[in-house]
């Protein structure tokens, strides 16, 4: 996970301001999804409210937007990608990683099963389509060289968040940009498996699936700390009352999670393949391994793009 405009469309079910809390907005990554679930239960548990904040969210129609909102002063923080985060720190952005949303990557390159693909020696000759992000589809073709991949032979498309529609339809025989624990759950469920090339298996450096991120010294230290200790209230609690936690999602976000039986369903069975994800100590971050990152993106010159 919309209106795409100079500025990004106020979600429908932003959470209200409260008069005595300390505004916060968050931007999303993507539309309301189980891989929020933290966010929502902190909310809808009273976790935020508790830790004296009123946190309002707003959600993308392109994956660039939410760093966009948090550099013009739009949103304070926002949900992204640690590949992401290093970019923009490269160009001397001013942006810093507050906490982790995931603590494990969820990063795959993703083809149908009917494909026959089962190599990335294979993609030659073939479209990928991608979501967007300059430091998403370096670290895929760095991902596919070591495989053995001639990049000339492959063709890369931007769909944004058009992805499953360009798969299924084979207008690209792989994609980019879904998560594992995610969308190839719910392909299957359309009818439409698929196997997962995932970067760790290529010897790429591990890092954390989604972080928060907000502009330097402008979100006070106060302020971080209050969101992270509501986010780790939610994913106590979500980890212990799994059920209970589904049930006041879908209550609080029937159009989001379930327009109907089966997008229940599949939502339910993408949260609980998602349960091992979510980061109990969102507060943890690991600077070495940021750094391991950063110098592998550097190594491999995707910082000088």
């Amino acid at each position: 996970m919309k209106i795409l405009g100079v500025l990004i469309g106020f979600l429908f079910c932003s959470f209200s301001t409260v008069a005595g809390l300390t505004p916060l907005t968050l931007a999303l990554d993507w539309s309301i999804n189980p891989n929020h679930a933290p966010i929502l239960i902190a909310e809808q548990k009273g976790y935020f409210a508790s830790e004296g904040l009123s946190v309002r969210l707003l959600t993308p129609t392109e994956t660039e937007e939410p760093l966009r909102l948090v550099l013009s002063g739009h949103a304070d923080m926002a949900v992204s990608y640690p590949t992401d985060l290093i970019f923009a720190q490269a160009k001397g952005l001013p942006m810093v990683q507050v906490g982790a949303l995931f603590n494990r990557s969820v990063n795959c390159l993703t083809v149908l099963k009917s494909s026959g693909i089962s190599t990335l020696k294979q993609l030659e000759g073939k479209k990928i389509g991608l979501s967007g992000g300059a430091t998403g589809s370096a670290m895929l073709k760095i991902m596919l060289q070591r495989a053995g991949v001639d990049l000339s032979k492959v063709q890369f498309v931007t769909v944004q968040m058009g992805l499953a529609g360009a798969l299924i339809s084979h207008q690209v025989s792989g994609v980019w940009g879904f998560s594992s624990n995610d969308e190839p759950i719910l392909l299957a469920r359309m009818g439409h498996p698929v196997s997962l090339f995932l970067p760790e298996s290529e010897g790429l450096p591990s890092m954390d699936g989604y972080i928060f991120i907000a502009k330097k010294d402008v979100l006070s230290g106060a302020t971080q700390q209050a969101f992270l200790r509501a986010i780790h209230q939610a994913v106590v609690f979500i980890k212990a009352h799994p059920t209970k936690a589904w049930q006041i999602l879908i209550k609080a976000y029937p159009e989001a999670l379930a327009p109907d039986l089966k997008s229940e369903q599949a939502n339910h069975q993408v949260f609980l393949a998602t349960l091992p994800f979510y980061a109990v100590n969102p507060g943890q971050v690991d600077p070495a391994q940021l750094e391991t990152l950063r110098k592998f993106m550097e190594d491999q010159g995707i910082l000088n793009n």
